[in-house]
């Protein structure tokens, strides 16, 4: 009798300590995994861009998830690392931006039903990366008067 009970009681902590160890893993457990990737172009869309900063946002959620454009402008982002709340279902508006190499765009899309989505994006020349606005015609305006001032005085 008092061997069954050890051998119950012993069963009963191994299966107790089996539950407390296994039950983080299920509660923490990672987001479902959703690939968006694709190709990032120049503004004529023909070149790839490698080094292109390539940033997915969950617009239901304002959570995002960056990568880098490698090997002919390719990127590859996984929807279960977005930051901090990784959660996303299919028809959430996703929305892309692509930065770098003198331009900037950004496209909203949908997310879709099964993953992979692929998302081809070119860029916007010029877009306003370091761009100072109004700097073209403040340079107008000074070269203009520069010139007017200099006629005058020599006459």
């Amino acid at each position: 009798m008092k061997r069954t009970f050890t051998v119950l009681a012993t069963s009963a902590v191994l299966v107790a300590v089996l539950i407390v160890l296994l039950l983080p893993v299920q509660v923490v457990g990672v987001s479902t995994p959703f690939v968006i990737y694709g190709q990032v172009f120049d503004s004529k869309g023909k070149t790839p861009l490698d080094g292109v900063t390539v940033t997915v946002t969950n617009l239901a959620t304002g959570s995002a998830v960056s990568g880098v454009t490698e090997n002919g402008g390719w990127y590859l982002v996984d929807l279960a690392h977005l930051e901090p709340n990784a959660a996303h279902a299919a028809g959430d508006d996703i929305q892309i931006t692509a930065s770098g190499a003198g331009g900037t765009i950004t496209a909203v899309v949908a997310r879709a039903e099964e993953s992979p989505q692929l998302v081809r994006l070119a860029l916007e020349e010029g877009s306003g990366a370091g761009a100072v606005p109004g700097f073209e015609a403040v340079l107008v305006v000074l070269v203009v008067v520069l010139t007017l001032l200099w006629k005058r005085k020599r006459y």
